[in-house]
């Protein structure tokens, strides 16, 4: 039941006591003060204080594991349980219900919006959910290879990374899966940092790195950047443009991030002539309230490339 917390970059951690004495297994971070962390018999912890003090908010069957959370914004996030559960909350934490009850063995779950989302996992039935209307219904497939997957993370909704007994990754929302890598070991969990990097561990203090301009033994199997993105102007106030260049006609996903790693705006999902093109963003979420002032990302993916570019908004 202990959580650990750091300000300093991961320099230096300070244990946190929750009350709980049960094994955690997943954490979610959604601001420095809210966070929610998952584990054994059901457990579902939640704080606002920055992990001071902690409320237990169980979800699930007794004995069941929550294996891990994801959250997509400060309200929305869904967990994945051993015995094949998915829970979801809509108001930060505070409360979860039951969305999905399979007998897949889950253990990771990842969402690139409210709609779009998959949880991976093996054992009994080695197969993959996929949910695009925010976890209301899930469509199950196989694995690919049959293989036992332990982690996901998908990079926007078309394209995502899989690991477990092999490196796989989708170009189509996780319809089919190419093989990039069969490493020795078991890997656990895979990570997107952005500009086509990412990184995987696993058993035996494996680590793997995928991307370009990386160190010896870089994995390849995530692909480069290589669409040139620019705004303007930058800082901006009430109206920022975002350009973009496509060297052949394709369908573009264009999404704004804030530093947590939360999308906010879907600014274009739809099919681009080959050439320059531009969108507006006026500093707006989905739901179209006024952001904060602060830095943001745009990402780009269009043709199995990536583009990306930082903007900061100024109010």
């Amino acid at each position: 039941g202990v959580v650990l917390r750091t300000t300093d970059g991961g320099v230096s951690w300070t244990a946190l006591p929750t009350g709980s004495t049960e094994d955690l297994y997943g954490v979610a971070c959604l601001d420095v003060d809210l966070a929610v962390a998952v584990g054994g018999d059901r457990t579902i912890l939640h704080t606002a204080d920055g992990g001071a003090t902690w409320q237990e908010k169980q979800g699930g069957d007794a004995f069941d594991y929550h294996q891990a959370v994801h959250f997509v914004d400060d309200t929305h996030g869904w967990t994945c349980t051993f015995y094949g559960d998915v829970y979801h909350t809509g108001d930060g934490g505070l409360n979860w219900g039951r969305q999905a009850d399979t007998y897949l063995d889950l253990q990771d779950i990842h969402f690139t919006d409210r709609h779009h989302g998959i949880t991976v996992g093996g054992v009994d039935g080695n197969a993959t959910l996929l949910t695009t209307d925010g976890g209301a219904t899930w469509t199950q497939q196989p694995n690919p290879d049959n293989a036992y997957l332990n982690g996901v993370a998908m990079t926007f909704s078309t394209t995502g990374i899989t690991v477990g007994q092999g490196i796989y990754r989708t170009f189509d929302r996780a319809v089919t899966w190419e093989k990039d890598d069969a490493p020795s070991v078991l890997l656990m969990d895979v990570c997107y940092l952005g500009q086509g990097v990412a990184l995987a561990v696993g058993r035996g203090g494996a680590i793997l790195r995928a991307g370009p301009a990386g160190p010896s033994g870089v994995e390849e199997g995530v692909p480069a950047v290589a669409l040139a993105v620019s705004t303007w102007p930058n800082p901006f106030n009430a109206l920022t443009t975002v350009a973009f260049s496509l060297p052949r006609a394709s369908r573009a996903e264009v999404r704004i991030f804030d530093l947590q790693g939360r999308r906010v705006r879907l600014l274009a999902d739809r099919e681009f002539s080959a050439g320059n093109h531009t969108l507006a963003w006026d500093g707006r979420d989905d739901a179209g309230q006024s952001l904060a002032s602060g830095s943001y990302l745009v990402q780009i993916e269009a043709g199995g490339k990536f583009g990306a570019g930082r903007m900061v908004l100024l109010k």
